[in-house]
C-alpha cells in the first residue's frame, strides 16, 4: 500500500486516495482498486493494456517471457511496443516475479484481483486461455510451446483442440519423456468419454506410414508409442505395434542384426508383463545370442540383457538360474563402467533383491548399502535414484525387524520424491504405499490409511481410475479396512481391484489370482465359505498355470485353501494341501526359510487340532528355530508367533513350566515392539490373558499374576 501511495502525486487529494485503498476489506480487493488506477494511468496510448497484460499472465501456465508477452499484446503488424509495457512494468514491479525468464505474479492475491475484475465468468477465464493456445499453436515445436498448448486446451476444455495436438506424433514424442508421460495420460484421461488414444494414435500412424518411406522412424514410432499403451495398460494395442516394429527392422535388417535387439526386448517385456513368460524367454534369449555375437560376449548391452533374462527366470521361480545371469551382469558393468557408476548400483539392487527373496539377507545388506553409496555420490543425496536405494535398503531392514532404522530411510525416500516430482507424482504414491504398508505391520492402522487413500488419490490421477497400479493400492487399502474390522467398507475394493486387473490383464494373470485370493480371505472372515472356497481354488488354478506347479505363490494358495478346509471341518482335505505347500517352500527356498517355517507352523496347528499332538510339537520347533536363525533377532515377530505356538502345546498338554518362559518370552517381545511403535500391538491383549491363565494354573495368585505383569510392563498392567 505505501508503494502504492507514493506514486499518488496530488498531494491535496492522498487522504482521499488513502480512504479509498483503506476501504478494501480484503488484499485481493485492495489489488483490484490498484487494477483500476493503473487503467487510468497506463492505458492512454494502447486502451485494454492493463487487461490484456494481466489476463494473458493469468492464463500462463508458469509465466511468459517478456518478448511473448509483447507479442500476444501486440496487433498484426508485430508485437506491442516495449515503450507501453514498461511503465506498467515498473510499477506493477513488486507485484511480479521473473522465474527463469518468465515473468508471473509474485503471489496470488493478484492473480485473485485479475480473476474478478476482468475474469468473473467461466466462459472468460476459457477465452483467456484459448487465446494463449491461439498464440502458442502456431510456433514451431520448443520447450515451452510443449509446455503451455496442451495446458492451456486442457484448462479450456476444448477436447477436439486437445486431442488433435496430443495426437500429433512430434507434440507425443516430446512429452512421452519419464517427467511428462503422467501429464500426457491426464491429459488423454480428460478426453477419454469423447476420444481413444488407441484409435488416434492409429491413425497418426497409419498417415505418417502412407506419407513418409523412411521404415526405420516408423519402427521407431511404432516402439514409442507401443511403450506409451502398455504405461497405459492398453496391452493388446501396445502388442500390435512391437510386433510390427520387429518384423520392420527384421526385414530392414534381417534376423540376427543388432537392431532387431530393442524390439525382441520390448515386446519380451510386454509378454512378462501380460503372463506370458513362456513366449516372452525365447525372444529374450534370442536378443541375448544376438548381443553376444554382435557385441561380444562383455558388452554392456548383453548385460542389460543378462538382467532382463534373469527377472524372467526370478518371475518362474528358476532362482538358481536367474543368480549367475545377475552377477555375470553386474561383472560385466564393472569391467565396463567401473566400480562406481550408477548402472552398478542397479545390479546391486538386483541381486540383492534376489538375495533376500532366497532368504541370504545378510548377504544382501552390504550390496544394499553399497547401491546407496554410488548413487549419493553419483547423483547427490537429493535424487530419485537415491530414494529407490533407500527404499529398497529399508523394506530389508523391514523384514529383519529393524523397523526403527527402515522408517527413516522410508521417510527421506518420499521426501526426496516429493521435492523432486511434486506432490502429486506416481513416484510419490509409490513412496507412501511403501511407508503405508510398514505402518500397517507395526500396527499404526490411523497413520497408514490416509497415505493409502492419498496414494490412491494420486495413482487414480496420474494413471486413471482403471490402472493396474490403482489395483494395487486398492488391494492395500482393502487389508488395512479388513484388519480393522470394517469388512463391509473393505469388500466392494476389493471387487474393484479385481474388476480392474481382470480388464486390464485377463482373466488368468497372477495379479487377479492375488484378488481373487484377498476376497476369498474376507468372505471367509465373513462366514461365506461357500463363496470363498471357488474364489480359493481359482486361484489356486491360475497360478499352477502361470508358474507351474512347485511355485511359492502356488504354496500361498494351497495354505490358504487348507486353511479354509480346516476351518470347515475337512482336515483329511487340507493337511494333503499343507504339506504339498511345505514340500514347495522346502524345495524352492531351502529348509531354512521363513516361509517353510511358516508352513511348519500350519501344519502343526493342523496336528494339534486332530489331536496329533507328538507329530505337531517336533514342526513347531523346527519352525521357531528356522525364525530365530533367519531373522537374527531374538525379538521378531514371528520369532513371537513361533514361541506361542509352541507355549501353548506344552500349555495343553499340562507342561506349564516349560510353557511359561516362552509365554513370558513372547509377552516380552510384544511388550518391546509396543513400546517401539507408540501403538499396542494387536497380539499384546491376547498374549498377557493367555500369560496370566497360566501363572493361575501354576497357582500364582492374582496378586502374584498383576505384580509379574507390572514387573514386565508397569505402563500397560497398572
Amino acid at each position: 500500500l505505501l508503494d502504492e501511495l507514493r506514486q499518488h502525486g496530488d498531494y491535496f487529494t492522498l487522504g482521499d486516495r488513502i480512504e479509498h485503498y483503506l476501504a478494501a476489506t480484503e488484499i485481493d480487493d485492495l489489488y483490484e482498486r490498484i487494477l483500476e488506477r493503473y487503467e487510468r494511468d497506463y492505458e492512454c496510448d494502447r486502451p485494454g493494456l492493463v487487461r490484456d497484460a494481466m489476463t494473458a499472465l493469468w492464463a500462463a501456465r508458469r509465466g511468459l517471457s517478456e518478448a511473448e508477452l509483447l507479442d500476444i499484446l501486440g496487433n498484426y503488424d508485430g508485437p506491442m511496443p516495449q515503450a507501453y509495457w514498461s511503465p506498467l512494468a515498473l510499477a506493477a514491479d513488486r507485484a511480479f516475479v521473473n522465474r527463469n525468464g518468465l515473468i508471473t505474479f509474485a503471489h496470488d492475491y493478484l492473480r485473485k484481483a485479475v480473476q474478478d475484475r476482468y475474469l468473473p465468468k467461466p466462459e472468460d477465464q476459457t477465452a483467456a486461455h484459448l487465446r494463449l493456445a491461439d498464440y502458442f499453436e502456431p510456433r514451431g515445436m520448443s520447450p515451452r510451446r510443449v509446455d503451455e498448448l496442451p495446458w492451456q486446451l486442457s484448462q479450456a476444455n476444448h477436447k477436439e483442440r486437445l486431442k488433435n495436438c496430443i495426437a500429433d506424433l512430434d507434440m507425443f514424442l516430446a512429452l512421452h519423456t519419464e517427467t511428462l508421460k503422467y501429464e500426457l495420460m491426464s491429459y488423454w484421461r480428460q478426453i477419454s468419454d469423447t476420444y481413444s488414444m488407441v484409435e488416434e494414435y492409429g491413425r497418426a500412424l497409419t498417415q505418417f506410414k502412407s506419407t513418409s518411406p523412411d521404415g526405420l522412424q516408423l519402427s521407431f514410432l511404432y516402439n514409442e508409442v507401443a511403450r506409451f499403451f502398455e504405461a497405459c495398460a492398453e496391452f493388446a494395442a501396445a502388442e500390435s505395434l512391437l510386433r510390427r516394429a520387429l518384423d520392420i527392422n527384421e526385414r530392414g535388417y534381417g534376423q540376427d542384426h543388432l537392431n532387431v535387439v530393442t524390439g525382441l526386448n520390448n515386446l519380451a517385456a510386454l509378454l512378462w508383463s501380460t503372463n506370458r513368460q513362456a513366449e516372452a524367454e525365447p525372444l529374450y534369449r534370442r536378443a541375448l545370442h544376438i548381443s553376444e555375437r554382435g557385441y561380444g560376449q562383455d558388452h554392456p548391452n548383453v548385460a542389460a540383457i543378462l538382467n532382463n533374462l534373469a527377472g524372467l527366470l526370478w518371475s518362474t521361480n528358476r532362482l538358481a538360474e536367474a543368480e549367475p545371469l545377475l552377477r555375470r551382469a553386474l561383472d560385466i558393468n564393472e569391467r565396463g563402467y567401473g566400480q562406481d557408476h550408477p548402472i552398478i548400483a542397479t545390479g546391486l539392487n538386483n541381486l540383492a533383491v534376489l538375495l533376500q527373496d532366497t532368504n541370504r539377507l545378510a548377504e544382501a545388506e552390504p550390496l544394499l548399502h553399497r547401491a546407496l553409496e554410488i548413487n549419493v555420490r553419483g547423483y547427490g543425496p537429493d535424487h530419485p535414484n537415491v530414494a529407490t536405494g533407500l527404499n529398497t535398503l529399508a523394506v530389508l531392514l523391514q523384514d529383519t525387524n529393524r523397523l526403527a532404522e527402515a522408517e527413516p530411510l522410508m521417510r527421506r525416500a518420499l521426501e526426496i520424491n516429493e521435492r523432486g516430482f511434486g506432490p502429486e507424482h506416481p513416484n510419490v504414491a509409490t513412496g507412501l504405499n511403501t511407508l503405508a504398508q510398514l505402518l500397517y505391520r507395526t500396527n499404526r492402522l490411523t497413520e497408514a490409511e490416509p497415505l493409502y487413500r492419498r496414494a490412491l488419490h494420486i495413482s487414480e490421477r496420474g494413471y486413471g481410475q482403471d490402472h493396474p497400479n490403482v489395483a494395487t493400492i486398492l488391494n492395500n487399502l482393502a487389508l488395512l479396512l479388513y484388519r480393522t474390522n470394517r469388512l463391509t467398507e473393505a469388500e466392494p475394493v476389493y471387487h474393484r481391484a479385481l474388476d480392474i486387473n481382470k480388464r486390464s490383464y485377463g482373466p488368468d494373470h497372477p495379479e487377479v489370482a492375488r484378488c481373487l485370493k484377498n476376497l476369498a480371505g474376507l468372505l471367509q472372515a465373513t462366514n461365506r465359505p461357500a463363496e470363498a472356497e471357488p474364489l480359493m481354488r481359482r486361484a489356486l488354478e491360475i497360478n499352477e498355470r502361470s508358474y507351474g506347479p512347485d511355485h511359492p505363490e502356488v504354496a500361498m494358495c494351497l495354505n490358504n485353501l487348507a486353511g479354509l478346509l480346516q476351518a470347515t471341518n475337512r482336515p483329511a482335505e487340507a493337511e494333503p494341501l499343507y504339506r504339498r505347500a511345505l514340500e514347495i517352500n522346502e524345495r524352492g527356498f531351502g529348509p531354512d526359510h521363513p516361509n517353510v517355517a511358516t508352513g511348519l507352523n500350519n501344519l502343526a496347528a493342523l496336528l494339534q487340532a486332530t489331536d496329533q499332538l507328538a507329530d505337531a510339537e517336533p514342526l513347531y520347533r523346527r519352525a521357531l528355530e528356522i525364525n530365530e536363525r533367519s531373522y537374527g533377532r531374538p525379538d521378531h515377530p514371528e520369532v513371537a508367533t513361533g514361541l506361542n505356538n509352541l507355549a501353548l502345546l506344552l500349555y495343553r498338554t499340562n507342561r506349564l513350566t516349560e510353557a511359561e518362559p516362552l509365554m513370558r518370552r513372547v509377552l516380552e517381545i510384544l511388550v518391546k515392539l509396543t513400546r517401539a511403535t507408540g501403538n499396542p500391538h494387536p497380539h499384546l491383549e491376547d498374549a498377557a490373558n493367555n500369560y496370566t491363565d497360566l501363572l493361575s494354573q501354576m497357582g500364582h495368585s492374582s496378586e502374584q499374576v498383576l505384580s509379574t505383569l507390572r514387573e514386565l510392563a508397569p505402563e500397560f498392567f497398572a
